[in-house]
C-alpha cells in the first residue's frame, strides 16, 4: 500500500510539473 501511494504520489507531482510547464513556460524557463 505504502508503494502505491509512493507511485500515485510521484505520477501526480510529475502530471503537476507538466501543467505548470503548458501553463507558464516561460516561468519554468527562467533559471
Amino acid at each position: 500500500m505504502k508503494s502505491l501511494n509512493k507511485i500515485l504520489r510521484s505520477i501526480y507531482i510529475k502530471n503537476k510539473d507538466l501543467m505548470n510547464g503548458l501553463i507558464k513556460p516561460e516561468e519554468k524557463s527562467l533559471p
